[in-house]
């Protein structure tokens, strides 16, 4: 009787965790993560600000060197952090940073391409100061490759994958700190790194929008939220916003919508550095954020 109470105790228990998910024991990785993506083959793929996460100095915060590791959280003995078997580096082509340098990713924009390669647009200069660079990491060679940088540099964008395997570029600050690029997106094709300038009709509105959140919704379709917006360049951001914009890339003539904003659209709290997560359904869950 005793068994038989255990086992169906334990098989419950198994039950609840796969359909409400469990908490592990904490454990130690070798910096602090503040960029990670699951990667096809179930480790995880992170890197850090600075190799001295406990320094404030302005050399170490603004350390022009990405420290990046892989996490295999099946390796026996527990998770294994592993430093991957290069790190990134600017590209022979033109840029705002010496050739075949190290460079920051930190404060950059990330997505997953078709074949499972890590595409990386931008990084950090310094704080506001984007970095002009594109880059690959391949998981089944561990390996890093640069690519061809984009049209200005960029600081916090955001990067997301289109159907066709190419990556639209948003936001973020530029070569300048001042002349932001937040009203304008680019286009990569997933071909060596091509890239063309937006039209027209993919600019946003000027309005300021520091620290919004985006994601694909649907096929070819992309919807941003929040962030600042007091059209003051000179500061990061302006209070948050909860506006509402959608693009539909699948049309002749996209253009973001809607124009002006329609309240009933908007988020029901105003956020900036919020999570927006698509849900089998198709519906966007809205996390976070101040």
């Amino acid at each position: 009787m005793s068994t038989n109470v255990a086992s169906t105790t334990a098989a419950d228990e198994l039950a609840s965790n796969r359909k409400i998910g469990k908490w592990e024991a904490p454990f130690t990785i070798d910096n602090v993560a503040c960029h990670a993506t699951l990667l096809p083959n179930g480790k995880i793929l992170w890197w850090s600000r600075c190799s001295n996460p406990m320094s404030a100095s302005k050399d170490d915060m603004n350390e022009q060197r990405t420290n990046a590791f892989t996490i295999d959280m099946s390796a026996q003995g527990g998770p294994k952090c592993t430093p991957t078997a290069n790190q990134p580096k600017s590209s022979n082509f033109d840029s705002n940073v010496a050739k075949n340098s190290s460079i920051s990713l930190f404060c950059s924009g990330h997505c997953l391409q078709p074949d499972g390669t890590l595409f990386v647009v931008g990084g950090h200069i310094r704080c506001g100061i984007g970095l002009r660079q594109a880059c690959v990491y391949d998981y089944k060679q561990d390996l890093w490759t640069p690519q061809q940088p984009p049209n200005a540099g960029r600081w916090y964008p955001s990067a997301l994958t289109l159907p066709d395997g190419s990556v639209l570029t948003i936001s973020g600050n530029n070569e300048s700190g001042l002349d932001r690029t937040d009203d304008t997106s680019t286009i990569s094709s997933n071909d060596i790194g091509k890239w063309g300038l937006s039209k027209t009709e993919l600019q946003r509105d000027s309005a300021v929008r520091e620290n919004c959140a985006s994601v694909t919704y649907d096929v070819g379709k992309v919807l941003r939220t929040g962030g600042g917006n007091d059209g003051n360049v000179n500061n990061f951001a302006g209070p948050p916003t909860n506006t509402t914009e959608i693009i539909d890339l699948n049309i002749a003539n996209p253009k973001w919508q809607p124009k002006p904003p329609r309240p009933e659209m908007n988020m029901n709290f105003k956020r900036r550095h919020h999570n927006l997560t698509t849900l089998p359904d198709g519906t966007v869950l809205v996390t976070r954020g101040t």
